[in-house]
């Protein structure tokens, strides 16, 4: 067991992330799922990985604000992008797509961003049943199980492959007319469920363009990250920093043809 004082704020995040690996594994054949007052699922692995990141964050760094998703949902219901903030915060979603999670889908991870200034400075995507991990450090690019990642050079729609999260949602947005213009334009277009892993396939240039209608603060910031320091771009479906509703992210090529694309009257 590391000093966890010693460890630089990316060594910290692997370690939290190593942690949360750690419970989450041995669980994921045996899960038992309570439901939230919002009906949705969590599990007590995901409520024992913000617990122990808590309580390793209260010794590593007692000056630090912490963020978890189970947290807040208990006791604040929503966090948005008004968040002040106004010392380093650590923002923890301890398990991504809970639901797969539940059904035995390997198809989840934890999410860990540390923030600063209301910039996110670390990222950290881990996915222990796929055996990936995705990690970016503000200015030092981004990296997959320890090699470097670049987003797709793409520069035209007509040859993008495009990700879509979401129907209704986009119906009830008003913007189900672009997104189909997108859909229209693309060489491929496929549904998605969503998520990090949507993210990251962006962030490695298997994806052009994602679209998600959805999403909160802890959902975003890491994987928001991660695409920026891989040579994409991203934002909220309103041009804004990514602080949870909604995220666009494509490669740095695309981006403002799609968002002119999804808001044409």
């Amino acid at each position: 067991m590391p000093n966890v004082r010693d460890l630089n704020d990316l060594e910290l995040a692997h370690h939290l992330a190593d942690l949360a690996d750690g419970i989450a594994l041995p669980a994921f054949e045996r899960t038992s799922v309570r439901w939230k007052s919002d009906r949705s699922p969590v599990t007590r692995s995901e409520e024992a990985i913000e617990e122990v990141i808590m309580d390793v964050l209260a010794q590593a760094r007692p000056e630090h604000s912490v963020l978890g998703e189970e947290w807040a949902s208990e006791r604040d219901g929503h966090w948005s992008g008004s968040v002040a903030w106004k010392q380093p915060t650590w923002v923890i979603d301890p398990i991504d797509h809970t639901r797969h999670f539940i059904r035995r889908n390997p198809e989840f991870g934890t999410l860990i961003a540390l923030v600063e200034g209301g910039d996110t400075k670390i990222g950290v995507v881990s996915a222990p049943a796929l055996r990936h991990r995705w990690w970016a450090k503000r200015g030092g690019g981004a990296w997959k199980d320890g090699a470097s990642m670049r987003t797709s050079h793409l520069r035209n729609i007509s040859e993008a492959y495009v990700s879509v999260a979401g129907h209704v949602e986009w119906v009830n947005l008003q913007l189900w007319d672009g997104i189909t213009t997108i859909l229209n334009s693309c060489s491929y277009a496929a549904g998605s469920p969503g998520g990090f892993l949507e993210l990251m396939k962006v962030a490695e240039g298997l994806t052009d363009v994602f679209l998600e209608p959805w999403g909160k603060i802890w959902d975003h910031l890491a994987p928001a990250l991660i695409v920026r320091e891989a040579g994409g771009r991203t934002a909220t479906l309103d041009g804004r920093v990514p602080f949870g509703g909604s995220i666009l992210a494509t490669n740095k090529y695309l981006y403002d043809d799609v968002r002119s694309l999804i808001h044409r009257s």
